[in-house]
């Protein structure tokens, strides 16, 4: 199982829209067997899909970190993934939901001290990484969540969406930074690059991209996500792009962009 992250710790850059995305193409048009992990409290890829679940009774991402989940009488119960992964309408693609409990999960994980707290998911998706092809990780955006250092701490990629306006490039370092210190650690871990959401091809724009490129060289992903209404509506029809709106421009770049990762993962 390959598996990649989508990260920035800024907010607001498209993560989930291409985490939601890439693994609808990859599932669908290239037949690879995806695991759509949500990293994010807030759990809009859990809700795109169809597994987010209101009364919180399902078992979610935090009692997977957890481990463990008390049943009657305080007896803890060990849980694994396949109590946790949902299956979604589409074929070959579930989804390890998250809660808006989520957040919990940070002081539980601090609690448990037997085991390093950083490597709690790669424990546990170890036991099916023969199930699947790719796994896909949408983190939130926050540089000290121990939720996201789980996710990058089993990753063997983590690729960076910018959107372009100033403050690209300070999320960009910040993001580097967490990448790099968990590197230390989690030996696989490379930055795969980073590309732009919400492209226009404008003059400002233009010269943002290509002083990146001269910084990062090829770590600057020449695939570009044009701005489209479409990105937005499917928020709401809960539909992915390629079945939404299957020949506009944003799908299209989102193939594209899904082909450079699986030579990138190689």
């Amino acid at each position: 199982m390959k598996t990649f992250a989508f990260y920035n710790a800024k907010g607001g850059v498209g993560k989930t829209s291409s985490a939601i995305n890439v693994a609808y193409i990859l599932a669908a048009l290239f037949n690879k067997r995806t695991l759509l992990v949500d990293l994010d409290p807030q759990s809009n890829a859990t809700d795109f899909y169809g597994c987010y679940d209101d009364s919180g009774t399902r078992l979610s991402m935090e009692d997977l970190l957890v481990g463990s989940v008390e049943r009657s009488h305080g007896v803890a119960t060990p849980v694994t993934p396949a109590d946790v992964i949902c299956n979604t309408a589409y074929e070959r693609l579930d989804v390890i939901p998250a809660h808006l409990s989520l957040g919990r999960a940070e002081k539980n994980l601090l609690k448990e001290t037997v085991t390093p707290q950083q490597f709690k998911l790669a424990n546990q998706l170890r036991l099916i990484r023969d199930d699947y092809d790719y796994c896909i990780l949408d983190c939130s955006p926050s540089l000290e969540s121990l939720v996201n250092v789980n996710g990058l701490a089993v990753a063997d990629a983590v690729f960076v969406p910018l959107k372009c306006d100033k403050w690209a490039s300070r999320g960009l370092d910040a993001s580097l930074t967490v990448i790099n210190t968990v590197s230390t650690y989690n030996y696989n871990l490379r930055f795969g690059g980073c590309f732009y959401v919400q492209w226009e091809e404008r003059k400002i724009n233009r010269f943002t991209f290509e002083q990146l490129q001269k910084t990062l060289g090829d770590k600057m992903l020449d695939v570009k996500i044009r701005k489209n209404k479409s990105v937005e509506e499917i928020t709401y029809c809960e539909e992915p792009l390629l079945i939404y709106d299957p020949k506009g421009t944003a799908t299209q770049d989102y193939i594209e962009l899904t082909q450079q990762i699986m030579k990138i993962m190689g």
